[in-house]
């Protein structure tokens, strides 16, 4: 069997067969539906353009009038049902037509009752204690009104990958490849943040980096004695581009022509003073800007940068130049998979090379972590869809769940996701409701501390055209 970490020659282009009648009908009604709620929801709101149709549909913006009165669901009715249309009509358009088959396979994971009753059992305890972990914070968060506590929520995504690490620790050998796939991606990662250090003139970040190599070392030996080495030329080009693009942004970091007086410069506030504070595990899951919708984690991700890099504003940039760079390597990998190495070092090279991410991460928008858990979660997806693993479906939610703490526009890398698990996997009934229960329970207890928190949907919705106040006197200016 060919596996993720497979030497075997590189992926050839997938031959697809010509559509069905049934499947250009599907995908025109898609694109009909997709392109009405853009209509509805950015359209007509910001330019107030609409139609004989459009104003039919608004009779039918609120069909279920008690959400309509909680303001945290007071989104366009008719507009969320077409979206929903049009991700059926996309996904009934690609299922059974495999047009990856030549590159990935989708396997089957194991039934059931084909682990030892032990085994089972061992998997319920710690799945159950997961969500246990949810149901606990989610009931204390809405009657108690306290805040969602950070060692509850680590207890419970912990106890849920432990189920998956049992269940999958039956076959010795996919074990064995995911942990030392997960060995070369954390000595990667490792490295990187290292060679930030040695431009930031921190010896002990820089010593880990070298750390980071070791780790990529064993990694590496831990795989081919699985017989499943990954490409050294793919691991190199992958890491190059990623190191190309460290190099271009450190260039940049300290350039008067950065600075400026935005509405992200109170991050930088936020940073210095959580470095300042040092305990801050307790409000992690706060809000702090005047959005609502801004936690303290994603703060502290940058004052842990700073700490590991620079105390000033050049290390509070590498706090978003980083992330970027992660994301290199994790379209690497992703393309390569479902192109093969020309596609793959050219969908790297132009990331690497774009300069709309380059500023986007040296002014620096905390934006980019959705930048990264969106590339993190495609990577994990092509890893999972060429082996048997729980836990690989498991870590795919984690990212996107963990990515939903830090910003919220993480949930939207689900949509792209979940077509395509479905335009792979859909024809085998069984088998997507494996995957769907392993990666639905995997983000629910991830995004648990702010998936249960109306207000902080409340909040995210006003910075949406679907609520957004700015949209509202836009529309007053046209009339």
């Amino acid at each position: 069997m060919r596996t993720v970490l497979s030497e075997s020659p590189e992926p050839t282009s997938p031959q697809a067969s010509p559509p069905s009648a049934r499947s250009l009908f599907s995908l025109v009604l898609g694109l009909i539906a997709a392109y009405q709620a853009v209509r509805i929801f950015y359209v007509q709101p910001w330019l107030h353009v609409s139609s004989a149709f459009d104003r039919w549909l608004a009779q039918y913006d609120c069909i279920i009038r008690p959400l309509c009165r909680q303001r945290q669901f007071s989104i366009d009715h008719a507009g969320v049902l077409l979206t929903l249309f049009a991700l059926a009509a996309f996904t009934l358009a690609l299922a059974g037509r495999n047009i990856f088959a030549p590159v990935v396979h989708a396997p089957r994971l194991p039934a059931w009752t084909s682990r030892p009753r032990l085994t089972r059992i061992a998997c319920l305890l710690f799945a159950l204690t997961g969500l246990e972990a949810v149901v606990y914070q989610t009931l204390r968060m809405a009657f108690a009104e306290v805040a969602p506590q950070p060692s509850v929520w680590l207890a419970g995504i912990g106890a849920m990958l432990l189920a998956a690490a049992v269940w999958d620790s039956e076959d010795a050998a996919v074990w064995t490849q995911t942990a030392a796939g997960l060995t070369v991606a954390g000595g990667a990662a490792q490295f990187l943040l290292g060679a930030a250090g040695l431009y930031a003139g921190n010896l002990l970040t820089a010593a880990a980096g070298l750390l980071g190599l070791a780790l990529l070392w064993l990694g590496l030996r831990w795989s081919e004695r699985a017989g499943a080495a990954l490409h050294r030329l793919d691991l190199a080009l992958a890491l190059g581009f990623a190191l190309a693009y460290l190099a271009l942004a450190i260039s940049r970091a300290a350039s008067w022509q950065i600075a400026f007086v935005g509405d992200e410069w109170i991050f930088y506030g936020q940073a210095k003073h959580l470095m300042e504070r040092g305990e801050v595990a307790s409000i992690l899951f706060d809000t702090h800007d005047t959005d609502g919708y801004h936690t303290v984690l994603a703060s502290a991700l940058q004052a842990w940068t700073m700490q590991a890099t620079r105390f000033d504003v050049t290390g509070w940039r590498l706090s978003s130049v980083l992330p970027a760079a992660y994301a290199i390597p994790a379209v690497y990998y992703f393309a390569y998979r479902l192109g093969g190495r020309t596609v793959a070092w050219l969908s790297a090279a132009l990331l690497a090379s774009a300069h709309v991410m380059l500023t986007f991460a040296l002014i620096p928008y905390n934006n980019i972590y959705a930048l990264l858990a969106l590339c993190l979660a495609l990577a994990a997806t092509a890893w999972a869809l060429v082996e048997a693993s729980v836990l690989r479906f498991m870590l795919i939610s984690v990212i996107l769940g963990f990515g939903f703490l830090l910003h919220s526009l993480t949930l939207l890398g689900a949509l792209p996701i979940g077509v395509l698990l479905a335009a792979l996997i859909l024809p085998d009934w069984r088998r997507m409701a494996w995957v769907l229960a392993a990666i639905a329970l995997g983000m629910i207890v991830a995004a648990a501390p702010l998936l249960f928190d109306f207000a902080h949907w409340q909040a995210l919705l006003k910075a949406t055209p679907a609520q957004s106040e700015v949209a509202a006197h836009i529309s007053l200016a046209a009339q």
